[in-house]
């Protein structure tokens, strides 16, 4: 009983270890096809979707803190002010950015490659939208890719699209909830254990 009992204890304190932070975004921007040498660093307002051109959102956070760490959940929540045209919008994608840009200085015509795509469900109403990042953010922090942030964006050109607060807003400003265990708690004894009730 002893063994067992001992295992219990190091399984339900790595479990009790887990943590959680609220990151706000260093750098977020749009640009929009349809004026594309134009920056929009400094509004507080970014744009997703189609109107006379397309227009991505480009958003990084610093992931310093999470070095090494195991990302259970990473959820951007953003601010959805108003919904135009087709609701919800289709054809709604997140990437990780593969290039280096700068929020005060990125157009269109020099927006950031981006890869490492998927399909997230588009707003359906004005409201907080959550984007599920999770296993972007693991990669970044176990340093697979270098962090640039991400590039979400329309894939067709229905004209619709929605816009969003950007961290410039004096209200309602972005931000990614993280949920994770710490790198100590990835040490060999504990990482094992873990694994085999994953």
């Amino acid at each position: 009983m002893k063994p067992v009992f001992i295992l219990a204890i190091m399984i339900l304190t790595a479990v009790a270890f887990s943590d959680t932070v609220n990151l706000f975004p260093t750098e977020d921007t749009y640009v929009w096809q349809a004026n594309p040498g134009y920056n929009y660093g400094c509004w507080e307002d970014m744009t997703v979707g189609y109107i006379g051109g397309w227009s991505n959102v480009l958003i990084k956070y610093d992931l310093a803190s999470l070095t090494g760490a195991t990302i259970n959940s990473a959820i951007m929540i953003i601010y959805v002010w108003e919904l135009y045209g087709t609701v919800p919008t289709d054809e709604i994608y997140v990437g990780r950015n593969t290039t280096f840009w700068e929020e005060d200085i990125v157009t269109w015509n020099s927006r950031p490659l981006f890869s490492g795509i998927s399909l997230i469900p588009a707003p359906s109403q004005v409201g907080y939208w959550e984007v599920d990042v999770t296993y972007l953010v693991q990669e970044f922090v176990s340093g697979i890719h270098p962090n640039y942030g991400f590039q979400i964006f329309k894939n067709d050109s229905d004209s619709d699209s929605f816009h969003m607060n950007s961290r410039e807003s004096p209200s309602h400003c972005p931000y990614m909830y993280v949920d994770y265990d710490p790198m100590y708690l990835e040490a060999a004894t504990f990482g094992s254990i873990k694994a085999m009730f994953r």
